[in-house]
C-alpha cells in the first residue's frame, strides 16, 4: 500500500486507495449529512454504516487515512465510503430500513449483565467474578 503523498497525489497522509475513493465516492459523514437533509431525520455516520450492512448484507468500503495517536500507539484512521448510487438506493428504501435501525438502537441501550474470568498469578488461578 502506497501513501498518496509519497506519489505526489496530495499533501495529506492517506493511502493511495483512499485518495482514489475520495475522488468518486462520499465518506460516511458526508453521506449522513446528505441523507439527513433529504429524508428529514437525523442519520449519523454510524447509523449509515448499519443501514448499509442491513440493506446490502456486506460491510461498507473503507480505506486507511492519516495517522493519529491511538491506544496501541501511532495508527491510521479508517473512513468508510459509499457511492452516490448506493446512497440514493438507501434514501429510496429509507422508510423500510429506519424502523429496523430504531429497534437496533433500543436493543443496544439495554443493560447486559455477565461474568468474566479473571486471571490471577499469571493464569494459574481462575475464578469467575
Amino acid at each position: 500500500m502506497a501513501l498518496a503523498n509519497d506519489l505526489g497525489l496530495t499533501s495529506k497522509v492517506v493511502s493511495e486507495r483512499h485518495y482514489y475513493a475520495s475522488q468518486t465516492m462520499f465518506t460516511a459523514g458526508e453521506s449522513a449529512k446528505i441523507i439527513t437533509k433529504s429524508v428529514g431525520r437525523k442519520v449519523s455516520a454510524k447509523d449509515l454504516k448499519f443501514l448499509y450492512e442491513l440493506h446490502y448484507g456486506t460491510h461498507m468500503e473503507w480505506h486507511h487515512s492519516g495517522f493519529f495517536s491511538g491506544i496501541s500507539g501511532r495508527t491510521m484512521g479508517r473512513p468508510y465510503f459509499i457511492s452516490p448510487d448506493e446512497m440514493q438506493d438507501i434514501i429510496e428504501n429509507f422508510d423500510t430500513l429506519f424502523p429496523v435501525l430504531e429497534e437496533h438502537k433500543k436493543s443496544a441501550e439495554e443493560v447486559v449483565c455477565a461474568f468474566y474470568w479473571k486471571w490471577i498469578n499469571q493464569g494459574t488461578d481462575r475464578r469467575p467474578h
